[in-house]
């Protein structure tokens, strides 16, 4: 009898999982244009993304197709291309709706200032110390 309860309980609690990673997917895609106007507002640059994925284990997502354009005043082209973008936060300040960075990796980087990977890097990463701020 006590096994059939464990069993059940660890049941239902895996099917709340289910529904929660399906809704959290779901709130995401119909809030893509929001989501990316507020990255969009924290960065200071215009951001393109093909689709947003959110993952549990690590919490973050899942960038398809990431592009960020570059300063205007520097150039017209997109300063940063990667066909896969992949962003952790950390768990505790999600609950108050801040998002701290643990990790930000590039699958598959393209960038059209190949000559200039020192400027590349150097900016990019003066732009993930600016997204801690970010606060929905």
């Amino acid at each position: 009898m006590r096994k059939r309860i464990i069993a059940a309980v660890a049941l239902a609690l895996g099917g709340v999982l289910v529904l929660a990673v399906l809704n959290v997917n779901f709130l995401v895609r119909h809030n893509k244009d929001y989501l990316i106007g507020r990255v969009e507002q924290a960065l200071g640059r215009k951001i393109t993304v093909d689709k947003i994925e959110v993952t549990l284990s690590p919490v973050g997502a899942r960038l398809v197709n990431f592009a960020m354009a570059d300063d205007p005043a520097f150039s017209i082209d997109a300063f940063l291309l990667a066909k896969d973008l992949r962003v952790d936060f950390r768990f505790l300040p999600l609950l108050i709706g801040q998002f701290l960075l643990t990790l930000a990796q590039l699958g598959i980087l393209v960038s059209h200032v190949a000559g200039q990977s020192a400027r590349l890097i150097g900016k990019v990463l003066d732009l993930i110390a600016k997204v801690p701020n970010l606060l929905l």
